[in-house]
C-alpha cells in the first residue's frame, strides 16, 4: 500500500497536535537543530528521533499501514524537516521522502509537490533541504 500525500491537513494536524503535547517544548528560541531535542524555526516544534518516532507511527496507522522511522533518517533547518521513513512490511515495504513544516508546537505534512516549486528558487523549502525534500523518490 502506498502514502498518498492526500491525507486530510486538519486530520494529520490533530495526529501531530496529540503527539507533540508530550514532545513539544515552548521555547521562543530562534535555534536551529538536526537532532537532539532541540526547538528549531521560531520554536516551539521537537526536532528528534522521538518525537518523529511518535509522528510517523501515528501517520501510519491513521492510513492503515506501518510507518517507521530508521535512526538518524531526518534532517531539520528553519521550521522544516525531511525525513524518510519506511512504510510497509517485508517485501513490500519502501522508503518514503515526507516534508514536514513546524506549526506551533506540531509538524505538519506538506505536499512536496506544492512547497519544492519548480526550482530551489520558487521553493518554500530551506535551501539546506531542498536537495534532499525536494529532489529525492
Amino acid at each position: 500500500m502506498r502514502i498518498t500525500r492526500t491525507t486530510p491537513l486538519p486530520l494529520v494536524l490533530l495526529l501531530i497536535a496529540a503527539l507533540g503535547a508530550g514532545a513539544c517544548g515552548g521555547s521562543d528560541d530562534e535555534s536551529t537543530s538536526v537532532a537532539g531535542g532541540d526547538a528549531i524555526g521560531g520554536g516551539e516544534a521537537v526536532c528528534d528521533q522521538a518525537t518523529f518516532d511518535a509522528w510517523a507511527k501515528a501517520y501510519g496507522e491513521s492510513n492503515g499501514t506501518t510507518v517507521t522511522l530508521p535512526a538518524d533518517s531526518f534532517e531539520c533547518a528553519d521550521g522544516w524537516a525531511v525525513m524518510f521513513p519506511t512504510v510497509g512490511d517485508g517485501e513490500d515495504a519502501f522508503t518514503e521522502t515526507m516534508v514536514v513544516q513546524a506549526e506551533g508546537g506540531a509538524w505538519a505534512l506538506m505536499d512536496r509537490a506544492k512547497v519544492c516549486g519548480d526550482d530551489e528558487a520558487s521553493s518554500e523549502v530551506p535551501a539546506a533541504l531542498y536537495q534532499q525534500a525536494c529532489q529525492t523518490n
